[in-house]
């Protein structure tokens, strides 16, 4: 279990130490959250923890006599992969500008409620030898004295504290701030009041998929508590079946503390009590991805329960990551084939086709398969997420498709399932042009002729000339070819 000291605060900075760090994985990562009212600020940071286990970080750009939470959430990594380690939390207040002013603390509950943070800083502001702590519930007090610096209560009893900071100077006691009122902070630990509820805590870890667990019967008096994370961000449905009557809850990693009095969070995200099956809770959140959450539930009443209970969470499927593999190509046909393809689940087929003439092709899938296609006239890459192809050409995306082509240009057929779940073999039939495309080249004209002109052309493969003849007086004129082959002259 980690533990977080404020160990320096400036300004515009304030230092944290991060102790009782795993030491078996010395690299780390932690996502480093702050802000002033919410988490509007956040900074990853990847580090090799030292062999005692500590860590420290500054936040810096913060604002002048402005107070701050934070939260920093911890992985190991291990085997190449980072996984959840834990999560600690606290806040602080930065100084007023460097003049004059009176020292402050802070003091907040750590370690999951059970440890309780004190802190006195700006004390160049006065003369003092040493800073007495004292926590105080009832008849529980506790006192610590220090030359500078933090103190942590550990183990603190269940209650309701009221926390105070001292600064001792020529033997004589002075109140951190002149007024009495603002001298007291109170921390609850354990939920506080010393109530009749007990915490039953589970840590499941990162999930990806729905995951269920079951219990064999539900202690009375007792507010379960599971956290979890999740590796991809999105909807996540928190619920509840069998015949307990469950109330759930459902927190955000900065929100642990719990009323052991009234059996329930002290602050949380969404609340519910029969929306689910049986009278039974169910919940449904946007999670962010590797942030952990709190699931708090009970049985209505309170009241034991024999029967089994089985919790559910179920994040929504990851969005399927699209991929094309390379086919076999079919370059230079001049009449009707099938392409044999195989799709894969999420895995499409990529392959070239060119044709010998120029004119429509048309690309087609067998009735009803469940496939898609597109064309495009380059190897442009694809998006992962869609499955689409960069500059699909306009008409793509269906199960057919005509396309005006031209001979020798290369073509890129896409295939892939409607869906990310479709696979199994395809035949693509491909119609090649039926008929070739003509061209004509304009020759000079023809002017007034006042005898036969002959021209003579080299005509290349469904090519041909054309040309203005212009005559001076009417009559009869012939056009006619000569030639070794079969010519055609059209006027």
């Amino acid at each position: 279990m980690a533990y977080v000291s404020v160990i320096d605060v400036t300004d515009t900075t304030a230092t944290i130490e991060i102790t009782g760090l795993d030491t078996s994985y010395f690299q780390k990562r932690a996502t480093f959250y702050w802000g002033e009212i919410s988490y509007s600020n956040s900074d990853i940071k990847t580090f090799t923890v030292s062999s005692s286990g500590s860590y420290q970080y500054t936040y810096t750009g913060l604002s002048q006599s402005t107070s701050y939470i934070f939260a920093v959430y911890i992985e190991s990594m291990q085997g190449g992969t980072y996984y959840y380690e834990d999560e600690v939390d606290g806040s602080f207040a930065t100084s007023g500008g460097g003049g004059g002013g009176e020292p402050r603390f802070i003091a907040y509950a750590t370690n999951n409620n059970t440890d309780i943070y004190v802190n006195a800083y700006d004390m160049w502001t006065v003369d003092y030898d040493y800073i007495d702590y004292e926590i105080s519930s009832g008849s529980y007090t506790d006192s610590y004295r220090v030359s500078s610096g933090s103190h942590t209560f550990e183990g603190v009893p269940s209650g309701t504290y009221t926390v105070e900071a001292w600064y001792i100077y020529n033997n004589r006691p002075y109140r951190i701030y002149s007024s009495e009122d603002e001298s007291y902070i109170t921390v609850v630990i354990g939920g506080g009041g010393g109530g009749s509820w007990t915490l039953s805590s589970l840590d499941l870890g990162i999930i990806s998929s729905e995951t269920s667990r079951t219990l064999y019967g539900m202690t009375g008096q007792t507010l379960y508590s599971w956290s979890v994370a999740f590796s991809t961000a999105g909807s996540v449905t928190f619920s509840c079946s069998g015949n307990a009557d469950t109330m759930g809850w459902l927190s955000g990693y900065n929100q642990t503390s719990w009323d052991d009095s009234a059996g329930r969070p002290n602050n949380y995200l969404a609340f519910d009590d029969d929306s689910g099956s049986g009278n039974n809770f169910e919940i449904t959140w946007t999670c962010d991805a590797n942030t952990v959450y709190y699931l708090w539930f009970r049985t209505y009443s309170g009241d034991a329960y024999s029967e089994n209970v089985t919790i559910t969470i179920s994040p929504e499927a990851a969005p399927a990551t699209w991929s094309y593999i390379a086919g076999t190509d079919y370059l230079n046909i001049s009449s009707d084939m099938f392409a044999s393809i195989n799709l894969s689940d999420s895995v499409g087929v990529r392959f070239a086709v060119s044709f010998t003439n120029s004119g429509t092709a048309q690309f087609e899938c067998p009735s009803g398969a469940n496939a898609v296609l597109y064309i495009t006239d380059y190897n442009y890459g694809y998006d992962s997420s869609t499955g689409v192809p960069t500059n699909a050409i306009s008409g793509s995306g269906g199960t057919y498709m005509s396309l005006t082509v031209v001979s020798g240009s290369t073509y890129y057929v896409w295939v892939r399932g409607s869906s990310a779940s479709i696979h199994g073999n395809l035949s693509v039939l491909i119609t090649a042009p039926s008929s070739a495309v003509w061209t004509y080249t304009l020759d000079s004209s023809i002017t007034n002729p006042s005898s036969t002109v002959t021209r003579n052309y080299t005509l290349a493969q469904r090519s041909g000339y054309y040309m203005a003849v212009r005559f001076q007086i009417s009559g009869t004129a012939v056009f006619y070819t000569e030639g070794d082959r079969d010519r055609k002259s059209v006027v």
